[in-house]
């Protein structure tokens, strides 16, 4: 795969987008059912993930590498529809790591402002089951 002609399309999700937490309150998987999954990553630099109500990306601290899905958005309808959700947010481009090994480019949706909880282990479904026990 060539990151380089492909990134545009390509959308890491690490928060309530992601579908092994669908069916959880507050999930948004619904969101991404006309893409198609790639496959779990990590990030391949450390960056620092809060949660509040939402899981926050934070670039500017490194803690680390931060876990993952990533789809292909195949239509303008569902790229439209994500950036409205994660309104507030910035839209970056970020290296990740496919669980395959692959490195590709992929775009993320970082928190200007992080509030909340740390999740040292850079996973938030870690922080829903800790909030579940």
């Amino acid at each position: 795969m060539d990151s380089k002609t492909e990134s545009t399309d390509l959308l890491f999700v690490y928060g309530t987008l992601r579908r092994d937490l669908n069916g959880r309150p507050g999930s948004y998987h619904h969101y991404l059912r006309d893409a198609e999954y790639l496959g779990r990553a990590r990030t391949r630099e450390e960056y620092a993930l809060y949660a509040e109500e939402y899981a926050m990306l934070v670039r500017g601290r490194q803690v680390c590498r931060i876990a993952g899905e990533v789809y292909r958005i195949k239509d303008k309808a569902t790229a439209a529809a994500i950036d409205q959700l994660e309104e507030g947010y910035e839209r970056v481009e970020i290296p990740v790591v496919l669980d395959d090994g692959r490195e590709i480019s992929a775009f993320v949706y970082e928190a200007p402002n992080p509030a909340g909880e740390l999740i040292p282990s850079g996973d938030y479904a870690d922080l829903l089951k800790a909030w579940s026990v």
